[in-house]
């Protein structure tokens, strides 16, 4: 019977030309390699190499043979990808979210919502990449910024963030109760590392801005420490980690500076995560009041 290792065999041993490095790669010994592919051209009846002095090399058959190994190969690693995301998918929420604050809330929701199950998560700047994910079924939950005009999927909008700058107390404008992106263009920011599509809004509305990006956030705040640098927070961020001592958080006036998160879900899964769209929907229906009563506390 054919087996994929065998087919493996064959692709290797056409990349490496000869026997003795297609071994190598394969962590076989030459004859064992030679017996395996003997034993291929047996059970498919046909001549698959030319035997030369130092190398090998595929019959015009061989060469048909190679098409369909790749062929197989490829299938059969798109099946396998497949039934491990498919067998994980059934005692794992998998979430995306645009930015860190609404993956905060969803995390915090779907662990009430299904405490018998893991959570995978991950941050992504273009919204375009999270909906191809839900639609190819990679995964459970996206969070957006603009609610996508799709029939098929449940959109609830269950957050809101405002932007906001954080100046060294020392900053002449630190005594602003509110500024502008334009007030401050021009000026030195040090960044958080994965803000998600928070980085697009400020590369937009501050485009003569020096900007130093930080990989992970003991860097980030080692930096801040120590220097006068301007950075981001937002009401979420200041509610969850307070505001540093010498700093002052200062409300973006722009419409930019506002959002409001969607999250979405597939109508084909609301069975399964029946649970967490209850939870979203409590979310959303709070938004609503917080919105028509501005007093209203929004993270509540």
């Amino acid at each position: 019977m054919l087996e994929l290792r065998q087919l493996k065999e064959l692709l290797t041993l056409a990349q490496s030309k000869t026997v003795s490095q297609a071994a190598q790669e394969l962590c076989l010994s030459q004859p064992a390699l030679s017996r395996s592919l003997q034993r291929l051209e047996a059970e498919l009846q046909v001549e698959l190499f030319h035997h030369g002095k130092n190398k090998i090399e595929l019959t015009a058959t061989g060469e048909l043979a190679l098409s369909y190994a790749r062929q197989i190969l490829d299938s059969s690693a798109v099946m396998v990808q497949a039934l491990r995301q498919h067998y994980a998918s059934q005692f794992t929420v998998r979430l995306q979210t645009c930015a860190p604050a609404p993956l905060w809330e969803l995390t915090a929701l779907c662990s009430i919502a299904f405490p018998e199950l893991t959570q995978t998560v991950s941050i992504k700047e273009e919204e375009s990449e999270l909906l191809s994910a839900l639609e190819q079924g990679q995964v459970d939950c996206v969070v957006v910024t603009q609610p996508p005009a799709k029939t098929d999927l449940i959109c609830l909008p269950f957050l809101t963030e405002q932007l906001y700058f954080a100046l060294h107390y020392s900053h002449p404008l630190a005594q602003q109760s509110k500024l502008s992106f334009a007030q401050l263009d021009g000026s030195s920011f040090l960044l958080r590392p994965h803000i998600g599509f928070w980085q697009k809004v400020v590369y937009q509305y501050l485009p003569h801005c020096a900007f130093l990006r930080q990989q992970d956030d003991h860097a980030f705040n080692t930096i801040l420490n120590d220097s006068r640098l301007l950075s981001f927070t937002s009401d979420i961020v200041l509610k969850r980690e307070g505001t540093r001592r010498d700093r002052i958080a200062i409300p973006i006036a722009d419409a930019a500076a506002t959002v409001t998160y969607y999250a979405l879900i597939p109508r084909n899964t609301q069975d399964k995560l029946a649970r967490l769209i209850a939870q979203l929907e409590l979310k959303a229906q709070r938004l609503k009041l917080a919105q028509s009563s501005p007093h209203q506390d929004l993270l509540t």
